[in-house]
């Protein structure tokens, strides 16, 4: 009698605030034999302690997770565990948010609502060593030389500007961010020059034209 072949598990953490995207995340992957769900997380106090404690394959990361601005928790996991493959999935725009994410060393993006499909072929990829980036992503990149968009901005003037677009307070940035409200001050100036903008409110306006926040929530 022939032995049976024991194929390997790969083993995924989940990093995403809403319990029924974690639900339903878990669901999908786990429909399938190779994947195995070992932890999940809401968000950045829970997420850090968890990498540490739990040994996986992958993790997929909500961009927008409470504890942190759309892209620390993402630098923090990259400098801890620089080879980790990371999938990030985001409810905005790829396009926008893509190139951002893959230049700080995401090995994907994902944006939601995409279906289970995409999903386990997001994951796929990742494990087999590529990068997994959508149609969009892709010409956002080839755009992106052209473009007089947000993708001007450097990280951190780009997390003042959600901040901004999101009508927080210079103080209340500041305390987010954990830097001075000059400083805060410093990148307003600069992302108003770079972006033709006049004001906070254009800057909203902006931003929410480019579907980067939602006006319903902010």
């Amino acid at each position: 009698m022939a032995a049976k072949v024991k194929h390997k598990r790969f083993k995924v953490i989940i990093i995403e605030d809403h319990p029924l995207m974690r639900v339903g995340m878990k669901a999908t992957l786990e429909s399938k034999k190779r994947f195995k769900v070992v932890g999940e997380a809401s968000t950045r106090t829970e997420a850090i302690p968890l990498l540490e404690k739990v040994s996986c394959d992958i993790v997929i990361l909500d961009l927008k997770i409470e504890g942190g601005s759309e892209l620390q928790l993402l630098k923090e996991i990259r400098r801890t565990y620089p080879k980790l493959p990371i999938l990030v999935v985001s409810m905005y725009p790829e396009n926008i948010y893509g190139p951002r994410v893959m230049a700080n060393e995401a090995n994907g993006y994902l944006q939601k609502g995409e279906g289970d499909e995409k999903l386990i072929e997001a994951v796929d990829a990742i494990l087999s060593g590529s990068l997994y980036a959508g149609e969009k992503l892709f010409a956002a990149f080839v755009e992106q030389s052209r473009s007089q968009g947000v993708d001007q901005l450097t990280d951190r003037e780009y997390e003042v500007f959600i901040f901004i677009a999101r009508q927080f307070t210079n103080q209340k940035i500041a305390e987010l961010m954990a830097i001075k409200s000059k400083t805060v001050s410093t990148y307003r100036d600069r992302i108003l020059k770079k972006l033709g903008k006049k004001n906070n409110a254009e800057v909203r306006q902006f931003a929410i034209q480019k579907n980067l926040i939602n006006p319903m929530e902010y």
